[in-house]
């Protein structure tokens, strides 16, 4: 159609992932197990293993929205795992 004006809609510019905090506390029978290993299925840039520390904490820096599969195991314990969304 000659003489139409067209209108140009420019697409929204993607948001970066946001990172969020993925904490694990880990306790058994007697109080916060030190030493238990801690797994996640995904790499967000700074690895897929943690030690829980003196307190059973553990930590990693994951996107949001995103489900993040996870497993614990300590010795003289069950291991344990699951998945989140964060």
């Amino acid at each position: 159609m000659a003489g139409a004006n067209l209108t140009v809609v420019n697409p929204p510019t993607p948001t970066p992932p946001v990172f969020v905090d993925l904490d694990f506390v880990v306790s058994g029978g007697c109080g916060a197990v030190v030493g238990a290993t801690v797994t996640i299925d995904r790499d967000f840039g700074q690895g897929t293993t943690r030690t829980t520390d003196g307190s059973g904490f553990a930590n990693f820096g994951v996107w949001s929205n995103t489900t993040i599969g996870w497993s614990v195991s300590a010795t003289g314990y069950t291991s344990q795992s699951g998945s989140v969304n964060r």
